[in-house]
């Protein structure tokens, strides 16, 4: 299974991809246009030391103060993997109330450090997506994070989704979780399509034969909760070029009852069909 960079997904009418095709997203005008407008939907690369311009959450959400959401960079610092001199510094999130001092910095928090651990490896260094997403649930914050590079090139990579409550006037968290990022690991919050509003995340097997745990989330209440999970028919090196969550959305419709189409034949997906359960857009090697 190929691992995946999109910048825009889709199901049913939107599509995301960069060089593989994403089967339930679209890349609309719409979307780009949306995305333009939220000024902070960008990511930083690990050498862009200025600060972030601040996004203004106010009018998107409705707030009853004003909030905003900036990132900044402190100075370089040792890199730990001891492949470089030094990295560029720690990135530092502020959601911050016109109405109260300081930043509710507990809300986009780092994942935790264990016990032995060098707390320099959960520190944050690179914001990978910010958006403002506006799902059946209601409008929600995506904040994406990652962490330093190990001496094999893997780091954590951190989802976290808020809400705003009004009542209280603040954001709170509803999902945060982290995966790693050497094995196809992913989290996708479903935009559109009879998924929209869940999330999905992939995460590897640890025995043979190597697949991936796939764990569907749905908001209940405040918060998001397990409604899903099963062991991935698509499994690891298998020469799949779509990701891990393309490949096992059949299986994901499924399983939780709800239409599951095959995508139509077009220039990104040629041969839309399921092999061994998992969907594919091209002939695998073995029957070509």
């Amino acid at each position: 299974m190929g691992s995946v960079s999109s910048c825009f997904r889709f199901f049913v009418c939107r599509c995301e991809h960069v060089a593989a095709w994403r089967w339930w997203r679209t890349a609309s005008w719409g979307c780009v246009f949306f995305l333009a407008l939220t000024a902070l939907a960008a990511s930083a690369r690990a050498d862009d030391g200025a600060p972030f311009s601040a996004l203004d959450l106010t009018g998107p959400f409705g707030t009853a103060s004003r909030w905003t959401l900036t990132a900044t960079r402190g100075g370089p610092t040792p890199d730990p993997s001891g492949l470089d001199p030094s990295i560029p510094g720690v990135m530092t999130m502020c959601l911050q109330t016109s109405a109260r001092p300081g930043c509710a910095r507990d809300l986009l928090d780092a994942p935790p450090v264990h016990p032995g651990d060098d707390p320099v490896w959960s520190t944050t260094r690179k914001v990978d997506r910010v958006a403002i997403l506006s799902l059946p649930v209601g409008k929600r914050l995506l904040v994406e994070t990652s962490g330093p590079h190990s001496a094999n090139n893997s780091h954590w990579i951190l989802t976290q989704v808020l809400a705003y409550d009004r009542g209280a006037d603040r954001f709170r968290s509803l999902f945060a979780r982290a995966v790693g990022s050497n094995h196809n690991q992913e989290i996708r919050v479903i935009e559109h399509g009879p998924l929209a509003s869940d999330i999905v995340m992939v995460e590897p097997t640890a025995d043979a034969p190597y697949g991936y745990w796939i764990t569907v989330f749905g908001q209940a209440s405040t918060i998001y909760r397990p409604e899903l999970r099963f062991r991935s028919a698509t499994h690891y090196g298998d020469g799949n070029p779509l990701a891990v969550i393309d490949a096992e959305m059949p299986n994901i419709l499924r399983r939780l009852g709800k239409p599951d189409p095959l995508p139509r034949a077009s220039a990104a997906c040629p041969m839309p069909h399921l092999h061994d359960g998992a969907l594919w857009c091209t002939r695998p090697e073995e029957t070509r």
